[in-house]
């Protein structure tokens, strides 16, 4: 409960965070809205071609989806092209993690130090966001596009490994669905912990820049080390959260007629940028205290 009402107060010690993330969530707010919605819909209407019924069935969307990413695949397979999406994805992270350093670097540093009583860091630096951002850009921006890099790698995987529990959902073997359920699961779970593993390491990366101590990234690896378990529920637990609120918010918006649909937008768009902006501010309250408790742990192994 400590942890939740520090990050709390951070927040509210530092608006730029909201504002920051208010502004990315609305614009990925208007993208889903105009770009990615319709393009599910129109893989929807290609998916009902040949069907006997009105709407595309459960299967016909499995075998629309296999076939899409069996095509890529297919286009895939040319040296060349692996080498473009390669260098298209380096160039893209590259390029979206400056924005996003430069957006976040100088806000993350002040949200740190949100508690420090004095208005100097240890290197007599007034804590300021121009400030923040000039001593910690560069690397945020290299821990971005890792952290970019990473994600398009396992959203790659995620895509290729659903594939053959799909084909075999759609099969007309009854048996053989059972196996593609089972198949589907299991590639889902593993896909699960990927991402746990991933984020729960990665996460600590960011509040580790700005404790000044040497060798942040081994150290906070460390601290993750010996509290793996605690922090990998903690982040199934917001992940768990922010599925089910957008779940519910999309369900609500899809019970509405035309002209009110841009509440559920609004509300989609006030839920997700509080809440980001709260399981980031959570994340670093949570290093601090657990950086804490594995250096007095330390100590006193030391000592003895």
């Amino acid at each position: 409960m400590k942890l939740v009402i520090r990050s709390i107060v951070s927040i509210i010690r530092t608006p730029s965070l909201v504002i920051a993330v208010g502004i990315i969530v609305g614009l990925a707010t208007i993208i889903s809205a105009n770009v990615i919605e319709p393009i599910s819909a129109s893989v929807a209407m290609f998916s009902q071609i040949g069907s006997e019924t009105a709407q595309a069935t459960f299967s016909d969307s499995l075998i629309s989806y296999a076939l899409v990413i069996k095509t890529v695949i297919e286009f895939m397979k040319n040296p060349m092209y692996i080498l473009l999406l390669l260098a298209g994805a380096i160039v893209a992270s590259v390029f979206i993690g400056a924005l996003l350093s430069l957006a976040f670097s100088g806000i993350f540093g002040k949200l740190f130090r949100s508690f420090e009583k004095s208005k100097k860091t240890s290197k007599g630096s007034e804590i300021s966001i121009i400030n923040e951002t000039k001593k910690n850009f560069l690397k945020t921006w290299m821990m971005n596009s890792i952290y970019i890099m990473l994600s398009i790698v396992i959203l790659l995987i995620s895509m290729v490994a659903v594939v053959p529990g799909f084909m075999y959902i759609s099969s007309d073997n009854a048996g053989m669905i059972g196996f593609g359920v089972v198949l589907t699961i299991i590639s889902a779970l593993v896909i699960l912990m990927m991402f746990l593993f991933l984020f729960s390491y990665l996460s600590f990366w960011y509040p580790a820049v700005f404790s000044e101590q040497k060798g942040m990234i081994r150290h906070s690896k460390k601290v993750v080390d010996k509290y793996f378990f605690g922090i990998m529920i903690r982040t199934f637990a917001t992940l768990v959260i922010f599925i089910v609120a957008n779940y519910l918010i999309n369900v609500f918006s899809a019970g509405v007629v035309a002209p009110y649909k841009i509440i559920g937008l609004i509300l989609k768009w006030l839920f997700n940028t509080i809440y980001i902006a709260y399981v980031i501010s959570y994340f670093f309250e949570m290093y601090k205290f657990l950086n804490k408790k594995y250096n007095g742990s330390v100590r006193k192994k030391e000592n003895n």
